[in-house]
This record gives C-alpha cells, structure tokens and sequence, in this order.
C-alpha cells in the first residue's frame, strides 16, 4: 500500500526518511519536533522510554539516518502537510546480534482517541509482517491506551500479551494466518 487516506483527509503514507545527501529528510525533523513536543505537554499519553533527552538533529544524523533504520515506517499527516503522527518498526540490536523488531508510535494530543493510531499501526504491521515474523511492543502496565490499541489489533492480527518485568508488558504481535482455526 502506498497511501492511505481517512474520512477527515488525512494521509497515511510512508515515511521519507532516507536522504542522498547529508540534510535530513523533513518527515523526521517533522518526528523529532512531534517527540520533543512532547517534553513539554504533559498531555501526550506517554513518554518514550527510550527517549530520555530530547532528540537532536545530530542523533537523526548517527542513529536514525545511518545505525537504526526502520524495518517500516509511517507517518500521518494533514491535508495542508502537518504531521501529527508516526509509527516506525524498527530492529534492535546489541553487539550486532538481533534482539527483537519493536514498535514505536507516538499521535499528537489533539488528534489521540479519533482512530488514528489504529489506521497508522494496520498499514504499518501489514506492510512490516510480510517482512518479519513478530513485532513487539513493550509499555507500561497502566497505559491503557497501549492495552485499546492491542485489542483493536488483535482482530486484524496475532497478538499476545506476557508480563516484561515489574510494570511492563510486552505484546508479541504476529500476521494471522488464514490456515489457523
């Protein structure tokens, strides 16, 4: 699927995050201001974990552009061009050994709660899991909206919760099989 576009006009297309030269695409300094927004409104549902420090142009330039690239990635945007969300696949990696592909999703405040994560997360794990055989998301016990988002998956695909340590899960999703009963 190339695009996707919803009721409201919004589009749903990759992200343009490779670049020829040495600039950084603009979908991902259009990421990086949406997670950095996200350091000062306290109405995002969640903070990254993995995001301790707002992100800096120079971490696009060493992790996003050049160690980490997206297995897949999508962005949301308005019909005048705003991005309001992004979800990215991704591969994690420790001494070069393959641990796990994960999730990652973040929606503006003023657009969480109208489908838009759910729409994101679909194209995103369709386009993903004909490439790989899990993805994994990891969260909070108490962010329940993790928890709506999984159920809503759970009908387009398989998913699986298991307890990841203290106050985590870990949701292990994987494509449904139409030879499965």
């Amino acid at each position: 699927m190339d695009t996707d576009t919803d009721e409201e006009g919004r589009i749903y297309r990759p992200a343009q995050t490779s670049s020829c030269s040495e600039t950084i695409p603009k979908d991902l300094l259009d990421i990086m201001n949406l997670f950095n927004a996200s350091y000062q409104d306290t109405s995002f549902r969640f903070l990254p974990t993995y995001a301790k420090t707002p992100i800096t142009e120079q971490r696009i330039q060493n992790e996003w552009l050049r160690e980490q690239r997206a297995v897949s990635h999508w962005v949301v945007t308005e019909a005048n061009g705003e991005l309001i969300g992004s979800a990215y696949v991704g591969e994690s990696r420790s001494q070069g050994k393959h641990l796990s592909n994960y999730l990652s999703i973040i929606i503006h405040p003023n657009f969480q709660g109208q489908g838009i994560g759910t729409r994101l997360c679909r194209n995103l794990l369709s386009e993903a899991l004909d490439e790989l055989d899990e993805v994994e998301v990891v969260t909070n016990i108490r962010n329940l909206a993790v928890h709506q988002l999984m159920k809503r998956m759970d009908q387009l695909f398989v998913v699986q919760k298991r307890h990841h340590g203290l106050n985590k899960l870990k949701f292990v999703i994987r494509k449904l099989r139409l030879d499965q009963p």
